[in-house]
C-alpha cells in the first residue's frame, strides 16, 4: 500500500514538472525581481517551495534559463528571500545544469518532514540585476548599472525619463522617483553599454519587464543614465545627559541646575552616506556633522535661556536635493536656582526637628529651631525659657 501511494506521488511529481516547463515556476518573497526571489513550482493546483538541501549552482543555473533569466549567479539557501507557505514540494532537485527546466533533472520528489520553509531555495540570476554606482551616490541614488553576459554595464540616456526612473527606484525598494539624471550626472561608467531606449510606463516591478533595446547604442559613457529615488529616512532619537550630576527628570521634563553642564545627544538607524544634526530650541537652530550617524551638541553651563523645548532632525546633503527626516520626539528643559535646592534642604532640615521635638514632648533646654520665612533662615536657641533669635 505504502509503495503504491510513493509511486502516485512520483506520478504526479511528473506530471507537475510538464506543467512546470510550460511555466508553472516562478520567484517570489521579500527583494524578489523577476530574475531573483525565492523559487516556487506549481502542483496539486497550489504554489510550494523546494528545500535547499543539496541546492546549488547547477539547480539555480536550470532555473534561471527556464524563467530566460541568463546565467545564476547565487543559488540562495535558509530562506535568503524569506519564508513560504504551503508545501514543500521538492526535497531535492540534482541538476547537471545543462538543463532546459526543471523537468528534466533527477529529482526527489517526496517531501521530507525535516525541512521547513525557514530551509526554502532560491536563486539569483544575471538578467535583472541592478545597482547604483558613481560619485556623490546614497543606496537610493546613483548611476543605473545592470548585469548582462557576465559583466555590469550601463544605460545609454536617450528616451531615459522618470518612468524608468520610477522602475529602478520600486525594483531597488528605494520608494518614489525624483529624478531621471543624464549626461552622466553621476560620472561616468565603464564597460558596455547594455541598453539604449528603456521603454517603461512606470508599473513595473523590474527593469526586465519593460520594452528594452539591447542594441548597440551610438552614446558613449557621457550620457550614462542614473536616478535620484526618495530617501525614507527615520526619525532620529534624542537624549539628554549632565556630566556633573544636574540633572533631574521631573514631571514637566528634565530640570538642570543653573550653572550644571548638559549634552543633548541626536542619533538615527541609518544606510545612507553620513549627513548632519540640526538641534532646534527656542528659535536657535545648531548644527552639527553625524559621525557614526550620530552627534552631541554640548552646552557648558546651564543659563535660563537655555530653558524650552529641544528636538533634532537628520539631513542628508546630496549634489542636487537635501532629504530631512521628521523631528525627533521633544525634551523639555527646565533650568533650576541652586539656592531654591539649598531652602528646600533647610526646610527639610526643620521639618525633621519639629517632628523629633513633638516626638520627645518635652522641652531641651538646648534645642535649636530652625525655619525659613522671606528668603531668611532664622535659628531660635531656647534655653529653659528665654528664646533668642538670629536670622541669617
Amino acid at each position: 500500500m505504502w509503495t503504491q501511494q510513493t509511486n502516485f506521488f512520483l506520478l504526479a511529481t511528473v506530471s507537475y514538472v510538464s506543467a512546470a516547463a510550460d511555466g508553472q515556476i516562478r520567484l517570489a518573497g521579500s527583494g524578489s525581481t523577476r530574475c531573483s526571489g525565492r523559487v516556487e513550482i506549481y502542483h496539486n493546483s497550489s504554489w510550494g517551495t523546494i528545500c535547499d538541501d543539496d541546492w546549488d549552482l547547477n539547480d539555480a543555473e536550470v532555473v534561471c534559463r527556464q524563467l530566460d533569466c541568463g546565467t545564476a549567479l547565487s543559488a540562495t539557501t535558509k530562506a535568503h528571500f524569506g519564508a513560504g507557505t504551503g508545501h514543500i514540494w521538492l526535497h531535492f532537485a540534482t541538476c547537471s545544469g545543462n538543463e532546459n527546466s526543471l523537468s528534466e533533472c533527477d529529482r526527489n520528489g517526496l517531501p521530507k518532514q525535516s525541512c521547513g520553509h525557514h530551509e526554502d531555495a532560491g536563486v539569483i540570476c544575471s538578467d535583472g540585476q541592478i545597482r547604483l554606482a558613481g560619485s556623490g551616490l546614497t543606496r537610493c541614488s546613483g548611476r543605473v548599472e545592470i548585469y548582462h553576459n557576465s559583466s555590469w554595464g550601463t544605460i545609454c540616456d536617450d528616451a531615459w525619463d522618470l518612468k524608468d526612473a520610477e522602475v529602478v527606484c520600486r525594483q531597488l525598494d528605494c520608494g518614489t522617483a525624483l529624478s531621471a539624471t543624464k549626461n552622466a550626472h553621476f560620472g561616468a561608467g565603464t564597460g558596455p553599454i547594455w541598453l539604449h531606449h528603456v521603454g517603461c510606463d512606470g508599473s513595473e516591478s523590474s527593469l526586465s519587464e519593460c520594452d528594452l533595446n539591447r542594441s548597440q547604442p551610438s552614446c558613449g559613457h557621457s550620457e550614462d543614465a542614473g536616478v535620484l529615488c526618495s530617501v525614507p529616512l527615520q526619525q532620529p532619537s534624542i537624549s539628554l545627559t549632565s556630566p556633573n550630576g544636574g540633572l533631574v527628570w521631573g514631571p514637566e521634563g528634565a530640570e538642570i541646575t543653573k550653572g550644571s553642564s548638559f549634552i543633548f545627544s541626536c542619533s538615527i538607524n541609518s544606510s545612507y552616506a553620513p549627513g548632519c544634526f540640526r538641534l532646534f530650541f527656542s528659535g536657535v537652530n545648531l548644527t552639527e556633522p553625524a559621525v557614526d550617524h550620530s552627534a552631541s551638541f554640548s552646552f557648558p553651563a546651564a543659563e535660563y535661556e537655555h530653558q524650552g523645548s529641544y528636538s533634532c532632525v537628520y539631513e542628508l546633503l546630496l549634489p542636487s536635493r537635501t532629504f530631512t527626516s521628521a523631528e525627533s520626539a521633544p525634551i523639555h528643559l527646565i533650568i533650576t536656582s541652586p539656592g531654591i535646592l539649598v531652602l528646600l534642604l533647610v526646610l527639610l532640615v526643620v521639618g525633621l526637628v519639629l517632628w523629633r521635638r513633638r516626638r520627645a514632648r518635652r522641652f531641651d533646654p538646648h534645642c535649636v529651631i530652625m525655619w525659613a520665612t522671606d528668603n531668611n533662615l532664622v535659628i531660635d536657641f531656647i534655653y529653659m525659657k528665654n528664646v533668642y533669635t538670629y536670622c541669617i
